[in-house]
């Protein structure tokens, strides 16, 4: 289990660190890519972006720096010079260290506009041929976001959350989310008509923040890091009523505020549930050689929609019971179960899985088996097993489970000797290592107008960018019913129970190959560039942006300075 959460890391995590042979952008023989611009801006970059600000199609590229600066690179038609027009400073942002930003076209008009938030409220700014970026109006004073994030951080709180075709705003405010819905006119300021409409609070809901912290000791002085993590708002339709709704998780609380016809969401929820309070009486599993690896003794909640009304349904499960919770117009209840399930065996994870395509998600209940004593021992200087058991419940009419599983097996996850993990890890990380490069970063677009998609790739070397044009290109990582079946595949239907480390790393790198050749079509590349020196820069985005607005993607290779991770460097191909 260890090595599949080491290679679960490696497999998540950022895969566009290329190496590359040279600084040169040497042009492949035959190839169809050209640099038409650099970005080299001489200040530290916290946050960027390529957006239309003055409505005319074309993106201008919108630098914050570490400490407020706002510059803007204006969009250049036609062939672009090395660097492109003359950058237009802006207003620098007041309080860097307590702000967050955002783009946004607030009135629907034009090109979008900057927001921010400060511990002054919230502000527009707009953008201005003579003056750059500049603020225009403030939104909202009551508004306030006083946390410290230390430089400017970009945030997506300007969201669309009644759906009423509007940008609203949501406010992280320490344990909460305060939701500023645009709705009237607003008042005049200063004798002057304002420009947007006016922004209200509808809704306080709870949240949870994640904090962690690290102190370092040089010598005398003592350094400590914190950071924290606040979730955004999660929207929903939970009634069917086409309007999303807001759901919140504050603890073993969840809470569920209804939009109303007119917007609005009610400072209080309109359902909610302790999930807490649902608790088997059976002994608590506890973690015991040769038993049920229980992970938590917290109860688990899931949802999809069991019947097909459109409407999301609840599933609560601890220990060995299971509670179902049919939902409907009215939104969530967890009053009157539909049914009551009891398990043989202790639960360590639920899921709500379609097991047999009848688009109707069934029950699969997993249980690891921790291994006996003797296997531990065993396992000391041979090989040993952990065995993963497997039930999936029938989804019967959309309100209950068949009382016994219709579908059962176990799989056996084959591990090294502890003893040989200890003095050669080495060798196990690097094999997971090698299956994660297999994994290439890359992006799709429209690269030169033609109306299909085309493809650009890192290199399997991370040494170059590879580019492939004009065919239909697959959907991206499995979802809905794609991923149901291959859990039913994995867990019911392979005949090969037994899973090593050499098997779940061939796994992956068998995935990576493939979706590589559905990319590609197995086609040799038409054209390649050489990436900058993985010495001097790492790559930290492949993007594609019209630019210019004239139908074609560009393909930008995004780095961070190894020197100073603060300065950017940006190269921007065309495809020929």
């Amino acid at each position: 289990m260890i090595a599949a959460l080491v290679l679960a890391q490696l497999v998540l995590a950022p895969r566009l660190l290329a190496p590359a042979q040279a600084r040169a952008q040497a042009q492949a023989p035959g190839a169809a890519l050209e640099l038409v611009r650099t970005l080299e801006p001489a200040l530290d970059v916290a946050e960027y972006a390529f957006v239309d600000l003055d409505g005319d199609r074309e993106r201008e590229w919108v630098l914050i720096g570490t400490n407020g600066e706002l510059v803007v690179h204006a969009s250049v038609h036609g062939e672009a010079s090395p660097l492109g027009a003359a950058p237009k400073p802006g207003t620098k942002l007041a309080d860097p260290a307590h702000t967050l930003v955002t783009f946004a076209n607030l009135d629907g008009e034009g090109g979008e506009e900057l927001v921010v938030l400060s511990p002054d409220g919230a502000l527009a700014y707009a953008f201005d041929a003579e003056r750059g970026l500049a603020p225009v109006e403030r939104l909202t004073r009551r508004a306030r976001f006083v946390l410290r994030v230390g430089k400017p951080t970009l945030a997506d709180f300007a969201r669309d959350v009644n759906a009423d075709g509007r940008p609203d705003l949501v406010l992280p405010a320490g344990e909460k989310l305060e939701v500023w819905i645009q709705g009237g006119a607003k008042a005049v300021e200063n004798g002057a008509p304002a420009r947007y409409a006016a922004f209200k609070r509808t809704a306080v809901v709870a949240t949870q923040v994640s904090r962690w912290g690290a102190r370092s000791t040089n010598e005398l002085s003592d350094v400590l890091e914190s950071s924290f993590s606040i979730p955004n708002l999660s929207v929903r339709d939970v009634n069917g009523d086409q309007r999303p709704d807001l759901y919140v998780v504050d603890g073993s609380l969840r809470a569920w505020h209804l939009q109303r016809e007119d917007g609005s969401f009610g400072e209080t929820p309109d359902a909610s549930v302790d999930v807490s309070l649902f608790r088997d009486t059976i002994a608590e599993a506890k973690v015991r050689p040769g038993h049920t690896l229980a992970i938590s003794d917290d109860p688990d909640l899931d949802s999809r929609d069991l019947d097909g009304d459109g409407i999301p349904d609840y599933v609560i499960a601890h220990r060995r019971k299971v509670w179902v919770f049919a939902a409907s117009t009215k939104g969530p209840q967890f009053s009157q179960p539909s049914t009551i399930l009891k398990t043989a065996d202790d639960i360590t994870a639920l899921q709500l899985v379609d097991l047999d395509d009848d688009q109707r998600p069934d029950l699969l209940l997993v249980k690891v088996q921790v291994p006996t004593v003797a296997e531990l021992v065993r396992g000391v200087f041979g090989e040993w097993e952990v065995t993963i058991g497997a039930s999936g419940y029938e989804n019967v009419d959309g309100r209950s489970f068949s009382n016994t599983p219709k579908w059962r097996n176990e799989l056996a996850v084959r591990l090294p000797a502890i003893l040989k993990l200890f003095k050669n890890p080495e060798q196990f990380i690097q094999r997971f290592e090698e299956t994660a490069r297999r994994f290439r970063g890359g992006t799709i677009g429209d690269f030169d107008g033609d109306g299909r998609a085309d493809v650009a790739l890192v290199s399997s070397d991370r040494a170059a960018l590879e580019l492939w044009r004009g065919r239909e290109v697959p959907e991206g990582p499995l979802k809905g019913s794609a991923l149901d079946r291959g859990i039913a595949r994995v867990l019911f239907e392979d005949p090969n129970t037994t899973w090593d480390l050499e098997r779940i790393a061939g796994a992956f790198a068998g995935l990576a190959e493939r979706r590589a050749k559905e990319l590609t079509g197995s086609r040799p590349r038409e054209a390649a560039r050489t990436l900058r020196s993985r010495e001097e820069f790492k790559l930290v985005a492949l993007r594609n942006v019209d630019l210019d607005g004239d139908g074609k993607d560009e393909i930008l290779a995004v780095y961070r300075t190894r020197a100073s991770a603060g300065r950017l460097s940006i190269d921007v191909y065309r495809a020929r």
